[in-house]
């Protein structure tokens, strides 16, 4: 799975895939995301949706795209965090 960061939506919505211009993209990133492909996390959807635009709607709509922190996760989160500031 491809872990996505604020800055993929926010970045796609103001430049390269606006919404009403390349709705295929957020189509394919609800698929990929409903299969496992990508997704994101909680703390994401939680920036996304204190704006008040589309992307809020999208991030409020699909829920099920940002995922919690489970116990599971909790082992991996030092050797993320090292990796991403390598």
């Amino acid at each position: 799975m491809f872990l996505l960061d604020a800055n993929v939506f926010i970045e796609a919505k103001n430049r390269y895939y606006a919404m009403d211009l390349v709705p295929a993209f957020w189509s394919w990133l609800e698929h990929a995301g409903s299969s496992g492909t990508i997704g994101s996390i909680a703390a994401v959807r939680d920036e996304l949706v204190e704006g008040d635009d589309r992307l809020a709607g999208r991030a409020k709509e699909h829920k099920e795209f940002f995922r919690g922190i489970d116990s599971a996760s909790v082992p991996y989160i030092r050797e993320l965090s090292e990796w991403s500031n390598s």
